[in-house]
């Protein structure tokens, strides 16, 4: 997919993870990515989206907790 988006010039969400994680796993990495974005930027991002690497089994999207309280 990311090679048929730069070949049509398309833009493309980047991986920030990668490997095999339990849902506790998932759930902070996420948070400590959620913290280090605003402590870089001041911005609050919405979330992130978990999907199966190869294949679409897999597609869910874990949302920052600062973002939904703001909501």
């Amino acid at each position: 997919l990311k090679e048929v988006c730069e070949a049509l010039g398309f833009e493309y969400t980047e991986e920030v993870f990668s490997g095999v994680f339990n849902y506790e796993q998932m759930i902070k990495l996420s948070n400590e990515f959620f913290k280090q974005i605003k402590q870089e930027t001041g911005k609050v991002i919405e979330g992130l989206v978990f999907r199966t690497k190869y294949c679409n089994k897999l597609s869910t999207k874990y949302n920052n907790p600062e973002y939904d309280a703001n909501s």
